[in-house]
């Protein structure tokens, strides 16, 4: 696995100059997400990838992607969450809340309120936080959509309600 991560950066750089050639811009903001994710997960530099994930939100808000909106968002989000700039990452998440409503996809809508139960575990924010636990309670009971992660829900209960003080929950 040595040179898979510049490999795989090579060949979306390619993709996005071909895309570009053929004036499919739009269709750029994926392969520039993917590569913030190869600089975010492997090489663990945020300010790297944040700007790649800045820049495919840029391209999706311009061209209207919502999909590719939702996929930097959160990536943004994940980001901002492994520099523990939970403020930060509570803002992100609430635009993708906002967006997974007007789009209605509940899949997006529980991640970010997932991910919104530990950011604000972590700013002492405890009531939003419980109100983001239920809300991440109700997708999962409301919609039998195979991709929300039922185990990520537990998760997040077991991290909430140990912050609590509440270990009979868990």
């Amino acid at each position: 696995l040595k040179g898979y991560p510049l490999n795989a950066i090579k060949y979306f750089n390619d993709s996005i100059q071909f895309l570009e050639k053929g004036e499919k811009a739009q269709d750029t903001a994926a392969p520039i997400n993917s590569i913030g994710l190869i600089y975010l997960e492997y090489y663990q530099d945020i300010k790297t990838a944040r700007k790649h994930f800045e820049r495919a939100l840029s391209i999706a808000q311009l061209y209207h992607r919502v999909e590719d909106m939702v996929r930097a968002y959160n990536n943004l989000a994940d980001s901002y969450m492994m520099e523990a700039k939970y403020d930060l990452a509570a803002n992100v998440l609430n635009k993708n809340i906002s967006l997974s409503l007007e789009y209605e996809d509940e899949t997006v809508r529980f991640i970010s309120y997932v991910k919104l139960v530990e950011c604000y575990l972590y700013l002492e924010e405890y009531k939003k936080a419980y109100s983001c636990l239920l809300k991440a309670q109700k997708e999962v009971l409301s919609y039998s959509n195979e991709s929300i992660n039922y185990e990520k829900f537990l998760e997040s209960s077991a991290k909430f309600y140990t912050a609590m003080g509440a270990y009979d929950k868990v």
